[in-house]
């Protein structure tokens, strides 16, 4: 491993596993690049190796993420955690909320009506 390898953490917005996918692709394939590591759930990727890590944050951006430079790290140290906080047990999940809804639909036959409720049936939670 080179002496002048560094870590940067970077902040991407990615909401899903395409996302991810597009900007491994993206930073992956630089040179000096060695490993890239995604979180959706944080929206951080960490790229390791010996690169600029202005071209890094240009390769991001190229996708049409939104990108930041949250921290750059020597190869030496690891990239700070945030601090713990006491865990609390978890919350049991609020009962789902019942909501009635009036539709004013205009329908003129049998096959409208058939229509109509086959939409409705194919949403969630009817």
């Amino acid at each position: 491993m080179p002496e002048d390898a560094q870590t940067v953490v970077l902040r991407v917005g990615m909401h899903c596993d395409a996302c991810k996918r597009k900007v491994c692709n993206a930073v992956g394939c630089l040179s000096g690049v060695y490993e890239v590591t995604p979180d959706l759930r944080t929206q951080k990727v960490i790229v390791k190796g010996n690169f600029d890590s202005n071209e890094v944050l240009k390769a991001v951006r190229k996708t049409g993420k939104s990108a930041a430079i949250l921290e750059l790290v020597p190869i030496e140290q690891k990239p700070q955690e945030p601090p713990k906080e006491p865990s609390e047990p978890p919350k049991p999940p609020d009962p789902p909320k019942i909501v009635i809804v009036t539709l004013k639909v205009m329908m003129h036959c049998e096959h409208c009506k058939r229509k109509v409720e086959r939409a409705l049936r194919a949403l969630s939670g009817c």
